[in-house]
């Protein structure tokens, strides 16, 4: 086994040589690369301010790689003083054996090894076959032919699984990088920019055909290759999770704290997923845009309310509210009251607190503005419009100054309506104003008084 694997690791997602640590790259007049590497018992060893001009016998010539005297002497020995030095056989492309340099072959200074290597590799081709000595001499010192089968076999595999099975999960996140001490991890995966390395297999097919081959095990380890985090949770959380709410519950009104049970009929993969909080970012339009554009049709299909309280005081609390002033004839609501689960009662209010939703309006100006925009048909049946002093101050103050600002010292009109236009905020446009004021004389003091 591989004893120093971190520099292999860095091969994974960086484009930079896997080299680190005792070899180091140095520009040389021609533009290629030289690395010098500094012995163990001595300094750092440089190569000279102008190292000579490569030697004819080290050009490299392809077809004198194999050559019996050249193998022997030079190209064998070079490659196993690079795998002594460095612990594997991934040489880069640009990498020329340093001048000066004992530790290396002196026949081989200057030697470009790395395009040797890269010939080498090229002759794994049907048609192109290396001598038997030169086989068995590549075969003992095992020599990597291909790279990236390689680095997804013994390194990459390795370290997903290991961090299914630290995490339960291959959910990746694009920054997670394994700490080089972290011996929670094998050897190999320890310096490994694994996020980068899966997001580069998400999103321009890194490893396409080892990750096709390895199929099986990936869906095994529920591993996103083929489409992206979001979509994947779209697909298999989200929208079964919002179905599954919908049958459950008679209505697709998901509030925010609802967080997926884990037990049956809910889908295994969502158990305890924030399904509320997704909701909430969805209404918002933060993410998810995609599939929701998408899959529009069948979110309208559920009844997905695109905003909350809306949907709540549409769909239940008013229809609840009315079917009570029919059924008692008043509408003195007491706090403890919850809809029935029977008719004549509205099925998507069945098991609404009722009682503790309208005195939120009172107490605390819940559903202000759906009470507002509402207020003629409420007064009609006798809603009680009036407001408590904190809800007051947080709802209804704020449109009074608004409304002074534009039109001083005049009472507010009964029939005011906030209009749909600045400086009035958005969220109150429609709200009956004028009706609300008329039933809150005790909080006007100084205020502009309904007409």
């Amino acid at each position: 086994m591989l004893r120093h694997s971190r520099r292999l690791l860095r091969a994974l997602s960086a484009p930079r040589a896997p080299l680190g640590g005792a070899v180091r790259a140095r520009a040389v007049g021609s533009g290629r690369r030289s690395f010098s590497t500094p012995p163990k018992d001595e300094g750092e060893l440089l190569a000279a301010d102008k190292p000579p001009k490569i030697a004819t016998h080290n050009r490299f010539r392809a077809n004198d790689i194999w050559t019996p005297t050249l193998w022997t002497r030079k190209v064998a020995p070079t490659l196993r003083a690079f795998k002594e030095l460095e612990d594997h056989l991934l040489v880069p492309q640009a990498f020329v054996v340093p001048w000066g340099d004992a530790r290396w072959p002196e026949v081989a200074w200057e030697y470009p090894l790395g395009m040797a290597v890269k010939w080498l590799r090229n002759q794994r081709h049907p048609g192109n076959m290396l001598p038997a000595p030169v086989l068995e001499d590549l075969a003992e010192m095992g020599f990597i032919w291909h790279v990236a089968q390689f680095k997804f076999d013994s390194i990459f595999m390795p370290t997903l699984r290991r961090f299914h099975e630290i995490y339960g999960h291959t959910d990746v996140p694009n920054k997670f990088v394994i700490a080089s001490n972290d011996d929670r991890w094998p050897e190999m995966a320890r310096g490994v920019h694994l996020g980068r390395t899966v997001a580069a297999i998400r999103c321009v097919g890194m490893f396409a055909s080892q990750v096709a081959d390895s199929s099986e095990e990936l869906e095994r380890l529920e591993f996103c290759w083929n489409s992206t985090i979001f979509d994947r949770n779209w697909r298999v959380k989200i929208m079964p999770s919002l179905e599954t709410f919908r049958r459950e519950r008679g209505h697709c009104l998901v509030e925010r704290s609802f967080v997926v049970p884990s037990e049956s009929p809910w889908p295994k993969k969502a158990w305890g997923m924030a399904l509320g909080s997704i909701v909430c970012v969805i209404r918002a339009g933060q993410y998810y845009t995609v599939q929701v554009a998408r899959d529009k049709e069948r979110l309208i299909d559920l009844g997905f309310a695109w905003s909350h309280s809306d949907a709540v005081w549409q769909e239940r609390i008013l229809p609840a509210f009315v079917t009570f002033a029919t059924k008692f004839g008043h509408c003195h609501v007491r706090k403890p009251f919850e809809v029935p689960r029977e008719a004549p009662w509205p099925e998507k209010a069945w098991g609404l607190k009722l009682g503790i939703n309208l005195r939120n309006f009172s107490t605390r100006g819940g559903f202000f503005t759906q009470v507002g925009r509402d207020a003629e048909r409420l007064e009609k049946v006798g809603f009680p419009l009036i407001l408590a002093p904190v809800a007051w101050e947080n709802t209804a103050a704020p449109l009074l100054r608004i409304y002074s600002s534009l039109f001083p010292k005049q009472q507010v009109p009964k029939d005011f309506v906030i209009p749909s236009t600045s400086p009035w905020p958005e969220k109150r446009w429609g709200v009956r104003l004028g009706i609300i004021v008329s039933h809150n004389p005790q909080c006007l003091r100084g205020e502009p008084t309904e007409a």
